[in-house]
Parts: structure tokens; C-alpha cells; sequence
């Protein structure tokens, strides 16, 4: 692809605004957009649509519990995955980690209050799931 001039000055500029984090034309710092619902929703949906995540969020409803009561609750889940999850889960502020003093190997996971704040909408989701089950006509033979 062939560049104009114009272009290639707007591309300069846009450069040198994002390295310095002002617009160059006020020398005003430049606010950073808003994102928009659809990106807030796209985000949410990667963070917590899977299944996985939820559960963990789920079983941590009770309280703290260290990394082998959670792999023990999930059943299913190998260690790679769960500590993806929450490792994700704690970046994002959703869980906090706890190391013991005592023990540098014993670690517990809690929900953040960001995380508390997820349980409505996890309970939400459980509602839903029910009324769905309740409404669909029984399954016959099997």
C-alpha cells in the first residue's frame, strides 16, 4: 500500500499523541474514551463465561479455601486449569490470595469484594438454568 504524505503525517502524529499521552494540538493531556457497553460486555463474558470460572466463584461463596480443597470441590478440573483460572481470577480483582506465614505453600483463595458483588449474578444464572430445566418437556428413554 502506497502512503501519502498526509498520511504519513497523521500517522506521526497519532504516534507521537500516544507516547506522550497529550493531544498535540492543546497540549491538553488527552482523556482517555470511555469503553463502550458492547467492549464492557465482550470483557465480562471472557473473564467469567466459562465454566470453570463460575464454579470456582461458586464454591468460594462459603468462604476461603486453599488450592487442594478446590481442585477436590471441582472434581473434574486438572491443576494446569485451575491455576490458570485463578490466576486470571486474582489479576482481574475478583479473588484474593493468601499466603501463610507459617507456610509459604499454603495458599487460600477468597472472593474480593469485586468478587462478592458477582454473586447476585451467579444466583441469577442458577434461577435462570432452573426455570429453563422446569420448562423443557421431559426427556423419554434413554
Amino acid at each position: 500500500m502506497v502512503y501519502s504524505s498526509a498520511m504519513r503525517k497523521r500517522s506521526a502524529r497519532a504516534r507521537a499523541e500516544a507516547r506522550t499521552g497529550r493531544d498535540g494540538s492543546t497540549g491538553q493531556e488527552a482523556v482517555p474514551a470511555l469503553p463502550s457497553e458492547e467492549h464492557c460486555q465482550a470483557e465480562a463474558l471472557k473473564l467469567l463465561g466459562d465454566y470453570t470460572t463460575l464454579r470456582i466463584i461458586d464454591f468460594l461463596r462459603s468462604g476461603a479455601l486453599r488450592f487442594t480443597e478446590l481442585q477436590r470441590a471441582l472434581g473434574d478440573t486438572n491443576s494446569v486449569t485451575l491455576t490458570k483460572r485463578l490466576k486470571h481470577l486474582e489479576v482481574a480483582g475478583i479473588l484474593n490470595r493468601r499466603e501463610a506465614t507459617f507456610d509459604r505453600q499454603s495458599v487460600t483463595y477468597s472472593l474480593s469484594e469485586t468478587g462478592l458483588s458477582l454473586l447476585p449474578v451467579l444466583a441469577e444464572i442458577q434461577n435462570f438454568t432452573r426455570r429453563l430445566h422446569l420448562s423443557l418437556p421431559p426427556r423419554r428413554g434413554g
